[in-house]
């Protein structure tokens, strides 16, 4: 059997992503491995010097391809933009901090105050991003906005982006240069007043409503560093979403919970798991649910109304360890729900804060409350995963 020139290329092509995101000594171990294995192999499949040469030739320029951080780059616009929303960036984001002379067109020295905004265009092709700086005083500092999209020629994630720094345009071209897990780092130019400068900007994400953009100017290494929080924004529901919202609910449920703080009243400690029993009950003729919990020593009881006036759905809690929340919710999808804690304290005054959402099965017979970005007295907490199993009788 004989080794085609295109062996070895296809051999090494068909591990790229078992490596994907490994240090660069793992990958020339795997390459070399790889390479190992083939050559040892030519004297039982036949394969002539000048292939062997060729095809470890170009193999190895196929890994120096790898080895320049194209494998941390998106293979398709579909991956980048799962990456986008798995670390919940669309939406609207706000920040404050003070300016440092990065940008040629904003002065040094001003505390400001900056609101982003980022969507994904109707037709899915782009990102829309756009921002505002304002001074303490209102001042415009800054605006402009700008598309993200993929260049399927090049294979490169591009940015375009313009606006006014005070009275003088700016203009600006971004290019992706690496992504992954809670990361992306891209390479910014942009022409101001004059003139033209490099600025790496790099984006972390801490959680789904919190990140940070650090922007280091290439020419003389000044720096800044804006840290932002997403701005929860409860959508509308209809009278007969919150009716259908009482319908899911209503009934009897045993829960299995792992406790993510050490919650007052419970007699329990954070991590612990247990069995809670509750129960969602129509009162006042349908128009209100209240909802009763008892898991350890401790006792919850919440009523869910719609607001008439704001036309969402609002739910106001009371614990036995003496918290108050109320919260937001409304309907994402067909057996999905958000909440958002609009004003949640406990006894002592710390602050429960964050987005949560339950999400049925099929049969609406369970349900899982979850969350990754609660924070108490600005704590994060462990994630939240509590599974409601319903235990009375269909009807």
């Amino acid at each position: 059997m004989a080794l085609h020139l295109w062996d070895l290329l296809l051999l090494i092509h068909s591990q790229r992503a078992t490596f994907r995101g490994h240090p660069a000594e793992t990958k020339k171990l795997a390459l070399f491995i790889l390479l190992k294995r083939v050559g040892g192999k030519r004297k039982t499949m036949h394969i002539s010097r000048y292939q062997l040469h060729i095809s470890l030739f170009l193999g190895l320029i196929t890994f120096a391809v790898f080895s320049t951080g194209s494998e941390a780059l998106p293979g398709s616009w579909k991956e980048y933009i799962d990456f986008r929303q798995a670390n919940g960036d669309f939406g609207k984001w706000k920040g404050t901090g003070v300016t440092t002379g990065i940008w040629a067109g904003i002065p040094k020295g001003i505390a400001y105050e900056t609101s982003i905004a980022i969507q994904l265009s109707a037709d899915g092709s782009k990102i829309i991003e756009s921002h505002q700086f304002k001074s303490e005083n209102g001042d415009l500092l800054s605006t402009g906005s700008g598309f993200v999209t993929y260049d399927r020629k090049t294979r490169k994630i591009l940015s375009t982006y313009s606006g006014y720094d005070g009275d003088q345009v700016f203009t600006g071209v971004n290019e992706l240069m690496s992504f992954g897990g809670t990361s992306e780092k891209w390479s910014y130019t942009e022409t101001s007043r004059g003139q033209t400068y490099t600025v790496t900007r790099s984006v972390n994400w801490d959680s789904k409503s919190e990140k940070q953009i650090a922007y280091i100017r290439s020419r003389d290494q000044q720096s800044d560093v804006t840290r932002l929080k997403k701005q929860v924004t409860a959508q509308k529901s209809t009278l007969n979403d919150f009716y259908a919202f009482c319908d899911l609910l209503e009934g009897r449920w045993m829960v299995d919970v792992t406790l993510i703080a050490d919650w007052p009243g419970i007699g329990l400690k954070r991590g612990e798991k247990f069995k809670g029993y509750d129960s969602f009950t129509k009162i006042l003729d349908g128009e209100a649910l209240e909802w009763s919990s008892v898991g350890g020593e401790g006792e919850f009881r919440a009523i869910f109304h719609w607001d008439s006036h704001s036309s969402t759905i609002h739910c106001n809690a009371y614990t036995s360890g003496g918290a108050m929340h109320h919260s937001v919710w409304w309907k994402e999808e067909e057996g999905k729900y958000a909440l958002w804690l609009k004003r949640a304290f406990e006894r002592d005054n710390r602050r429960l804060a964050g987005k949560a959402g339950i999400q049925f099965d099929r049969n609406a017979r369970s349900f899982r409350f979850t969350s990754d970005n609660l924070k108490l007295g600005g704590e994060a907490l462990d994630k939240l995963e509590d599974i409601f199993h319903k235990i009375s009788k269909a009807r």
